[in-house]
């Protein structure tokens, strides 16, 4: 059997080469797409989104075997 996901992954840019803009897309791409893919392709959150979210979360909801189990081989990947 084949295995895949379909992800609704967001094109984010920032408007304009400014600091402000650039971190701003990053934060943004962090939580509208590598919070996914980082666990699914990586087996693990992004850093910078740990580091970001601290003051919000200690990410004490992710438990043991989490990360093991949404980092599985996948046959393909969708993007919508």
């Amino acid at each position: 059997a084949q295995v895949s996901v379909t992800l609704n992954v967001h094109h984010v840019r920032p408007l304009s080469g400014g600091d402000g803009d650039v971190d701003a897309a990053r934060r943004i791409d962090a939580l509208a797409n590598r919070v996914f893919t980082g666990p699914m392709l990586n087996g693990a959150y992004p850093e910078d989104l740990l580091k970001d979210t601290a003051e919000l979360t200690d990410w004490s909801f992710v438990q043991d075997g989490d990360l093991r189990q949404a980092h599985q081989p996948l046959d393909f990947l969708g993007v919508n």
